[in-house]
């Protein structure tokens, strides 16, 4: 018996280097996946930002011509910030001019298409946009 109290039982502490290699693998994986997304969410949050703006932009044009005559808005510019919304000359990030022409094919006088095209500050690219607005009764 006594020769079993002498005998020391060896306790492990720790993590073996396998252990440690493995774990660092894993996470090494799981870091790269998540890091291969950020491009495409990037891309994604950029086009969305995109259209809100332009949605906004169309949204108050089309207001514009619901409250006046569709007339005294043909030879108008609209300066909007990076938000969409409307601005002075200074600050603007877009710039949009409208050109309104008749629905051909269509027997209402009232109804009109507006052709915007948009504008960007820091880019040479126009972007043509198409509504479809009904013109108000006076």
């Amino acid at each position: 018996m006594n020769r079993f109290l002498h005998l020391k039982l060896r306790v492990s502490e720790g993590f073996s280097l396998l252990e440690v290699v493995v774990s660092i693998g894993l996470m090494t994986v799981g870091l790269v996946g998540v890091l291969a997304l950020l491009p495409v969410g990037l891309a994604d949050y950029r086009d969305s930002k995109r259209l809100s703006v332009e949605s906004q932009m169309i949204d108050y044009i089309s207001k514009a011509c619901l409250m006046g005559s569709i007339a005294e808005l043909q030879s108008s510019q609209y300066y909007f910030d990076r938000e969409g919304v409307i601005c002075d000359e200074k600050k603007f990030e877009y710039q949009v001019s409208l050109a309104f022409g008749d629905r051909h094919g269509l027997n209402n006088k009232r109804l009109k298409t507006v052709k915007m095209t948009i504008k960007s500050k820091g880019s040479k690219k126009e972007k043509i946009k198409q509504i479809l607005l009904m013109e108000r009764l006076t």
